[in-house]
């Protein structure tokens, strides 16, 4: 029997290496070089073993060596060693010393952590000095170290970051006690009162477990996850330093006073012997070596599985042939072939494999399998068929076993087909199948079986015939049979159209009447059922308007006329909705008036109907009413003006002002009034108002009237100015010494501003009126002069 052995660099089971140490006391691992480096207390040496197990002292002179760790500075990585009351700094690569610092206040340094949340920060214990000290590295280009006293600790010696980023120091004291060291302000808190006399080394596995090395009883000890229910493991003489080496899932142990370094496994099988195996479901043994057993623990849901490799002897995928529940390591497996797997090789191994935490023996052994040709033939236990249709029974035979089996199929005991290849059914009733595959020379016979259910024959109620409107969104198939699928295919094309068929997409590209295959599937049973279907397609009106938004102003009227586009327009229903505003609602064409003066949108459908096929269509539109300026009012003011007495401002109005006999007028655009520089009694004037929306209304036609009477002098005898005016307004004449003059001011309104007389030129206050057009009414020797001012 061959046994192959996986050996790890540097993973010595239970090794014993003595020579070339002397009283060692710390260990460290240079995952690099995948070398530990061990030192020397009372040889004052560093020892370095290789991944060959080759020992070296690499440095001397030193001492009194301690623990030793290796750190990274930026580009740099260096070896530390707590030597007496110094931190000696040595190059990583070639060991030759970099640096030395005495730390003040230190006697003996004892132990060393690394800060696992800032990689430049370490502590030193100093159970002489009663201290821990805080290292911190400073930053490039020197990375000049300071040291500082964390805190005062009595006996404090093993040092330990954990896996839950806490500082732990222990007492070297009987009933050793571990505390918790705050790293920023040095407050510790007792986390537990162990069993164990002078705790010399501390170190935490993957599973959260303790190990410690007892200076008292010279034991090493594993201890659960809060420090209690202390196991000794090994009996030393004088044990000191320990080191956990995850990469390889070893405990190494330093024993002064035996000059000697040991490695443990935690977690360990070896696979002493495999029985031959037998055919599937029958079971055969694998047996470990008592001797080889590791010292860590297992987690509850672990589990040991026996692996099988394939005929090449690879794990690619591996297939279990057996399973142990359970947290210690078995001494032996009942373990079987699967079934339904086929077996053909000469270079079978078996491994072992824990899951919790995950790892694999130690070795991979060979074993003897018998020929087991695949039993995998039938895709299920039972078929529900249809008497009509020819049953698959299952997958093809392998071709390789055909050449080293005899086949055999029995129909409810019975013979039926003899070596093929693929196996069918054709008939009625319900029966039970059995395949074997019978080895032509030794091996294991291959079973495999499935029972047959007949199952009513589908039945497609769809009509042969299917008459729908062109641009119709009817839907059909789905699974509108029971347990079924459908599928639909175009006759012609060959296209799958899935189990939804919708007549849109389809009438859309312009195809004509088509023939369908719909395919059923059932769900429950090997049965298939199809049917043509002749996709009949009737046409419809089509009619279009000229636009889809039309405007109109209220109490105006709007023609909309459809126009054909094709169809049969000999039998067409027509229908308006809603039938609001509108002269017939049941005619294609038709006029819509709105009397309604605002705004309004209103939404009509017409609706098409052919009334021989019943297939209709639509069209939509919208007509926007908009309301219409109000009729300008007029009045004249004055000798020369005109007003428009309802002006509204709010919309916006454009006047067209219209003088019939086209003498001269001076006007501008949303003046409220006019004013003719030459009136003549046959003027007239239309005002025609109109919105932004094109609406518009027409004043009635406005008589210009001549003034009775009409003052002979040649020129005005007053001015009035300045117009437009700001604040004041001037009235100035000649003649005001002559004659007393009255001065009226009325607003648009006709509302009395001010009522005033005077003899003299005067100058009128308007500073506080508000901004708009004025009327200015003086009366002088019984004639009255009418002006307009503007108060910007």
């Amino acid at each position: 029997m061959k046994i192959k052995l996986i050996l790890f660099p540097i993973v010595i089971l239970l090794t014993n290496i003595s020579k070339g140490y002397d009283k060692p006391n710390s260990i460290a691992f240079d995952s690099k070089s995948k070398s530990y480096y061990i030192s020397n207390n009372k040889g004052k040496t560093i020892t370095r073993l290789d991944s060959n197990f080759n020992k070296k002292e690499i440095i001397t002179g030193l001492t009194s060596p301690k623990d030793l760790i290796f750190s990274v500075f930026g580009p740099y990585k260096g070896l530390l060693i707590l030597d007496s009351n110094a931190v000696k700094v040595y190059d990583a690569d070639s060991f030759k010393l970099i640096a030395s610092f005495d730390v003040n206040g230190a006697i003996d340094l004892e132990d060393c952590e690394i800060d696992k949340t800032k990689s430049n920060i370490f502590y030193m214990s100093d159970s002489k000095a009663h201290k821990i000290f805080k290292v911190e590295v400073g930053g490039a280009p020197f990375y000049i170290p300071t040291f500082s006293t964390l805190c005062n600790f009595r006996n404090a010696k093993a040092l330990l970051f954990d896996s839950k980023n806490r500082l732990l120091c222990t007492s070297d004291t009987t009933n050793s006690q571990v505390y918790i060291v705050n790293t920023s302000n040095g407050y510790k808190s007792l986390l537990q009162t162990t069993t164990i006399d002078y705790i010399n080394s501390i170190v935490e596995d993957l599973e959260g477990n303790f190990y410690a090395t007892s200076w008292g009883d010279s034991y090493v000890y594993r201890l659960g996850k809060d420090f209690k229910n202390a196991k000794s493991l090994i009996g030393y003489s004088k044990p000191t330093g320990l080191i956990f080496n995850k990469m390889y899932d070893v405990l190494g142990i330093a024993c002064s006073n035996c000059n000697k370094v040991e490695f443990y496994k935690l977690h360990m099988i070896y696979i002493d012997y495999a029985d031959t195996a037998k055919c599937p479901g029958d079971s055969f043994y694998v047996n470990t070596n008592i001797m080889y057993k590791g010292i860590g623990t297992y987690n509850q849901s672990n589990s040991f599985i026996v692996e099988l490799s394939d005929g090449n002897g690879k794990f690619t995928s591996p297939v279990k042939t057996g399973e142990i529940v359970t947290t210690s390591e078995p001494n032996s497996y009942k373990i079987s072939l699967p079934e339904k797997f086929r077996f053909y090789g000469t270079s079978y191994k078996l491994r072992i494999k824990s899951t919790n935490p995950v790892f694999y023996s130690l070795n991979e052994i060979d074993v003897v399998i018998p020929y087991v040709p695949s039993s995998d033939f039938f895709d299920k236990d039972t078929i529900n068929y249809c008497s009509s249709n020819t049953v698959s029974l299952g997958k093809k035979i392998i071709s390789a076993d055909t050449q080293l089996c005899n086949y055999k199929l029995y129909k409810n005991g019975k013979i039926i087909q003899e070596n093929k290849t693929t196996y069918q059914y054709s008939g009625t009733g319900n029966h039970k199948f059995l395949l074997s595959a019978i080895p032509k020379t030794g091996g294991c016979i291959a079973k495999d079986s499935v029972t047959l259910i007949e199952y009513i024959k589908i039945e497609i109620p769809f009509n042969d015939t299917l008459q729908v409107c062109r641009k119709s969104d009817a839907i059909i198939g789905g699974d509108s049979i029971a347990n079924t699928t459908i599928t639909w295919i175009d006759k012609t094309t060959s296209q799958d159209y899935g189990k939804h068929f919708k007549f849109t997409e389809y009438w859309k590209t312009g195809n004509s009447n088509k023939i369908f295959t719909a395919k059923v599937k059932s769900t429950i049973a090997e049965c298939t059922a199809e049917k043509d279907i002749y996709l009949f397609y009737k046409n419809i009106p089509h009619y279009s308007l000229e636009d889809t938004i039309y405007k109109v102003c209220t109490a105006n009227s709007i023609f909309i006329n459809p126009v054909y586009v094709d169809g049969d327009t000999q039998n067409i229903r027509f229908y308006w909705s809603p039938q609001q505003n509108l002269n017939d609602a049941y005619k294609k064409s038709t006029t819509f008036k709105f009397n309604t003066n605002k705004d309004t949108n209103f939404v009509y459908k017409l609706i098409f109907t052919d009334t021989f096929t019943q297939c209709k269509d639509s069209l939509s539109c919208k007509i926007s009413n908009f309301e219409i300026p109000d009729k300008p009012l007029l009045k004249q003011i004055d000798n020369y003006s005109v007003r428009v007495l309802n002006f509204n401002n709010k919309y916006n109005y454009n006047f067209e002002i219209i003088k019939i006999n086209k003498a001269a007028y001076n006007g501008n655009l949303n003046d409220t009034f006019i004013q003719i520089s030459q009136p003549d009694s046959t003027d007239m004037i239309i005002v025609k108002v109109s919105n932004n929306m094109m609406c518009y209304n027409t004043s009635d036609t406005f008589n210009f009237k001549r003034p009775t009477e009409i003052s002979i002098l040649k020129k005005l005898p007053f001015s009035v100015f300045p117009n437009p005016s700001n604040n004041f307004i001037n009235i100035k004449s000649e003649y005001f010494s002559k004659s007393k003059l009255l001065v009226k001011i009325n607003d648009y309104t006709g509302r009395n501003i001010l009522d005033t007389e005077f003899y003299t030129s005067r100058i009128i206050d308007i500073s506080e009126l508000k901004i708009g057009y004025y009327f200015l009414n003086i009366t002088f020797e019984n004639k009255t002069y009418n002006f307009v001012f503007i108060k910007n």
